[in-house]
């Protein structure tokens, strides 16, 4: 009886937050979250002119952007260890904190990856539209554009970006919120899959695209 609560309160849970006020309320939400997090950077790059630190409020901004005009889902994961990572997954990289910047060379190479990862987004969403979300859910297959590379070159993007984040503002927490981020990013696209893998035209572009971030790597 308890497992058949436990389902019903995930299902009503999930109906409630797709919902129009549950959408309006988790943008807000956001936004708050993006704010300060917004800030905390913009500050620090009129106080140092860490310039490069504009490319990670742009990618981190981009993110923002997509939850306002994302598209309902036709059907979403109601499996309340999901949503705790996906949501997890999303906020997580809002605790990354600007920090004594790297050596001249390996801040270099950090602004590069960061604006590799930038351009790799871009290209990315414009890929993707409107088709994104926290957690698993059933949307329409995106097959063009990046998606002829890897099954998931959104989050491939966000490698990238953290990557050389974490080279231009190197320390203890920043590696940490690194660690789990990319950790975070892992199984949620094995969530995902699972999802999808339900569906046939999945399973056909998973037999055509068989990597899923990386290009010969997974």
């Amino acid at each position: 009886m308890s497992a058949d609560v436990c389902s019903a309160g995930m299902r009503s849970w999930v109906a409630l937050v797709t919902s129009r006020p549950g959408i309006v309320v988790t943008n807000v939400a956001l936004a708050a979250l993006w704010g300060q997090f917004a800030v905390r950077h913009l500050r620090e790059i009129l106080a140092s002119g860490a310039g490069p630190l504009l490319l990670f409020v742009l990618s981190e901004s981009v993110v923002a952007l997509l939850f306002v005009v994302r598209k309902r889902p036709v059907e979403v994961s109601d499996d309340l260890l999901t949503w705790a990572i996906g949501i997890a997954g999303t906020f997580v990289p809002f605790l990354y904190e600007p920090a004594p910047r790297a050596d001249d060379a390996i801040a270099v190479a950090g602004a590069v990856t960061m604006l590799t990862g930038v351009c790799l987004q871009l290209l990315g969403t414009l890929s993707l539209n409107r088709s994104f979300g926290i957690v698993p859910a059933l949307r329409e297959v995106k097959t063009t554009g990046l998606y002829r590379m890897v099954r998931h070159p959104i989050y491939s993007s966000y490698l990238f970006v953290w990557t050389g984040y974490v080279t231009f503002n190197p320390g203890a927490w920043n590696l940490v919120v690194y660690g789990l981020a990319v950790a975070l990013t892992v199984e949620r696209v094995r969530r995902e899959e699972a999802l999808l893998l339900t569906t046939a035209p999945y399973r056909d572009y998973v037999r055509r695209v068989p990597y899923r971030l990386l290009p010969y790597l997974w």
